[in-house]
C-alpha cells in the first residue's frame, strides 16, 4: 500500500513539475451572457422553520483582465421549495467581485399571488464570476406584515453554462 501511495505522490510532482514550465496566463478581458441557477437557504426571524429556496437567472457579465475582476447584472426569478403555497419572486440584481470579495445587491419581488412584499438584499460573500457564494440580509420596504419566508438568506450561486461570450480588447 505504501509502494502504491509513493508511487501516486511522485507522480502527482511529475506532473506538476511538468506543468510549472509552460505558464498559461489569460489577460484578456471577456464579456458574457450566461444562464446561473442558486440556492439560497433562507434562516432566521421570525420563523423557527428553515427555508429552501431556487434561483434562476439571466446574466450579462464581465470578467477577466491582469487584476481580475467581476461585474455582474441579471434577472430571474426564485422559488420557494419547501412551502405550503406557491411562493415565487421575481428578482433583479447586480454584483462586483474583486480580489475574489464579492459585494453587491438584489431587489426581489416576493409574492404567493395573494400578498406580496418588496425586499432589498445586499450581497456579501467570495466568489468570482463562475461560483459566488454570499451571505444575504433582507431590507423590507413594503408590506412589512408579510413575512413567508425569513429575513436573511445563504446563498450559493453556479453559473451553468455561456449563451455567449466575447473578448474586450
Amino acid at each position: 500500500m505504501r509502494v502504491l501511495l509513493s508511487i501516486f505522490i511522485m507522480g502527482a510532482f511529475t506532473i506538476c513539475a511538468k506543468a510549472q514550465h509552460e505558464p498559461v496566463y489569460d489577460f484578456n478581458a471577456y464579456k458574457e451572457s450566461a444562464i446561473s441557477v442558486g440556492y439560497l437557504y433562507s434562516f432566521g426571524e421570525p420563523h423557527s422553520k428553515s427555508f429552501h429556496l431556487l434561483d434562476f437567472r439571466f446574466e450579462k457579465s464581465r470578467f477577466g483582465g491582469r487584476h481580475p475582476i467581476f461585474i455582474n447584472w441579471s434577472s430571474g426569478v426564485i422559488l420557494a421549495a419547501n412551502t405550503s403555497e406557491l411562493l415565487y419572486a421575481p428578482v433583479v440584481g447586480s454584483r462586483i467581485s474583486y480580489g475574489g470579495i464579492v459585494t453587491g445587491i438584489d431587489l426581489f419581488y416576493l409574492t404567493n399571488t395573494e400578498e406580496s412584499t418588496l425586499r432589498l438584499a445586499p450581497v456579501l460573500g467570495f466568489g468570482a464570476h463562475k461560483v459566488q457564494i454570499a451571505i444575504q440580509p433582507h431590507i423590507r420596504i413594503s408590506n412589512k406584515s408579510f413575512e413567508p419566508i425569513s429575513r436573511g438568506h445563504f446563498a450559493i450561486n453556479v453559473k451553468l453554462f455561456s449563451l455567449k461570450k466575447q473578448t474586450l480588447h
